[in-house]
């Protein structure tokens, strides 16, 4: 499988590192703001332009907490991982 990682944006005249929050977290001081409308733009145009596939599975550790929640049915809790 072929993976490609940007490591630079540029939106709204503004050149940014283009660090992944997946990785980096909620806490990291990103150089880009998600809410700015250049942004949004030019992430839709990055996504409506791309060819990748998703990967719209659930991280294997909130899989885990689904599966060990004792609150949920057997049945809540398949329909959350899917």
């Amino acid at each position: 499988m072929n993976k490609m990682t940007a490591s630079n944006t540029w939106y709204s005249g503004k050149l940014c590192k283009a660090e992944n929050q997946q990785k980096r977290g909620a806490d990291y001081r990103y150089e880009y703001d998600p809410k700015d409308p250049g942004f949004k733009a030019f992430q839709e145009a990055a996504v409506v332009c791309s060819v990748a596939n998703f990967d719209r599975s659930l991280p294997a550790d909130r899989v885990n907490a689904v599966r060990n929640d004792e609150a949920l049915k057997p049945e809540e809790k398949e329909e959350r991982i899917r």
